[in-house]
């Protein structure tokens, strides 16, 4: 359903205020070896110029960056286990 609508669902974020340029990304047939990552932005989504097939998940904003970072190894080290996190509240 969401790829059938993307045209639709991309007009209404930017209708609520998302820029057009923001970045966004389709993963069809995620973790099988026929995934395809399908890297856009959320104008050309609206606009219909963006080619996916069912069934596909639709990532929206900066993380879709994220991506990039990793296949060149540009991600910052991550935490030391010094370092704590405060337990959530009814942990």
């Amino acid at each position: 359903m969401g790829v059938t609508h993307r045209a639709h669902i991309a007009d209404k974020l930017i209708a609520a205020g998302r820029p057009a340029s923001q970045p966004a990304a389709f993963i069809e047939r995620g973790t099988t070896p026929d995934e395809r990552i399908a890297t856009t932005t959320l104008g050309a989504i609206a606009a219909g110029k963006v080619n996916v097939e069912s069934p596909a998940v639709l990532v929206v904003g900066g993380v879709v960056t994220i991506r990039e970072r990793l296949q060149l190894g540009s991600l910052s080290q991550p935490r030391s286990s010094s370092q704590s996190c405060s337990p959530s509240r009814g942990a």
